[in-house]
């Protein structure tokens, strides 16, 4: 192998510049996969602050799925944000046992048909209303 062939062509070496000073930029602009707590902006903390405790332990997967919920929460009037926040925290204060229970239980209620699903879900709504 001469000197000469393990220099890179001008082509490759303009590629390789590019790429150097693009990669930081697409870095800055993309959010972290799995951002930690301090990473998140003030309106991500705001309606995700019944989650921070546990937040930093959360799988990636769980904290994408948690950050979905922002674009929601900012569409809510009040009592909506106060409603998802009061789920967000009655969840996160279940064991992991409990909300495993809680998932299989609405994989259950997912497979009703759809009329014994209402029916269902007028029970629940029964059962968890102050005025029971």
């Amino acid at each position: 192998m001469s000197p000469r062939s393990a220099v890179p062509s001008r082509s490759k070496r303009r590629l390789l510049l590019a790429g150097l000073l693009v990669a930081p930029l697409i870095a800055l602009a993309s959010p972290p996969a799995s951002p930690d707590w301090v990473q998140l902006s003030t309106d991500q903390q705001t309606a995700l602050a019944p989650l921070s405790r546990d937040w930093d332990r959360f799988s990636p997967a769980k904290k994408q799925q948690m950050l979905n919920l922002v674009d929601d929460y900012q569409a809510l009037d009040p009592a909506g944000r106060q409603r998802l926040q009061a789920r967000l925290k009655g969840w996160s204060e279940l064991t992991p046992q409990q909300q495993d229970e809680a998932r299989a239980n609405w994989k259950r209620l997912q497979a009703l048909p759809p009329d014994e699903r209402a029916a269902a879900y007028d029970r629940l709504r029964t059962l968890s209303s102050p005025h029971h």
